[in-house]
């Protein structure tokens, strides 16, 4: 079965494709724009595909562990053409995704009872909340692929050291392994959010939509993209 490409999958949704981000190889990806472009679809399906590519599992990122509750998180990845994609990809052996216990976890259900006929024995991406990292501390997990920050611009308000609260949870889901690209995805509500000054992100405010900006964390070798996403364009399913 040949495997859909990123561009495929975007463009029988809509809109956003990350593959002008991914060919720069950065370790930190911040993606921002319009609301409702199709950022987060985009990179959940990134989710779902290292996790079916690699058998590796990923963690999604909120500011309050309110945002990853049961109520307001368990459809992140039911929307049609993900659970599409997950068929495929599984040989029609999975066709669901279940939220539980701050995991996502694909399933097998029967599409006229809706009863549970197998599960998966490891979730494919597990949730975390900002406030409360430090409960998170000596959870080692495993080995992940990749970490997806949600909203991390906000109009509301900032924990306090915010910024460290969240190199320290970082640190505690990737431990030391190398590799890990993380994604930071935000709609474009302020272009003065604390992230892109402790970053060192300076042209942010200046910068054009429809461009990608590289910078170095501090001193280090550290690539950082930072997009400005182009304005969206619906497109024809193909």
């Amino acid at each position: 079965m040949t495997e859909p490409t990123t561009e495929h999958i975007v463009q029988e949704r809509r809109w956003y494709s990350p593959d002008d981000i991914l060919a720069l190889d950065a370790t930190y990806n911040i993606i921002y724009g319009e609301r409702g472009n199709g950022k987060t679809f985009a990179i959940c399906h990134l989710i779902l595909q290292a996790y079916f590519d690699e058998g590796l599992p990923s963690a999604y990122i909120r500011r309050l562990e309110e945002m990853i509750k049961q109520g307001n998180i368990e459809t992140l990845f039911s929307d049609p053409n993900h659970l599409k994609y997950i068929e495929e990809r599984s040989g029609g052996r999975w066709n669901y995704v279940r939220y539980y216990q701050r995991a996502f976890t694909l399933q097998k259900r029967d599409p006229e009872t809706g009863a549970l006929l197998e599960r998966d024995k490891q979730p494919f991406c597990r949730t975390y909340a900002i406030n409360t990292a430090e409960t998170t501390k000596g959870q080692d997990s495993g080995e992940i692929k990749l970490v997806c920050f949600d909203e991390f611009v906000t109009r509301q308000f900032y924990l306090s050291n915010e910024f460290i609260l969240f190199q320290n949870l970082l640190s505690s889901i990737i431990r030391n392994r190398s590799g890990v690209k993380i994604y930071m995805i935000a709609n474009t509500v302020s272009k003065y959010a604390p992230y892109f000054r402790e970053m060192g992100l300076t042209r942010v405010k200046d910068q054009k939509q429809g461009t990608i900006d590289l910078y170095k964390m501090g001193k280090s070798e550290t690539k950082i993209a930072v997009e400005y996403c182009s304005e969206s364009k619906v497109s024809e399913k193909v």
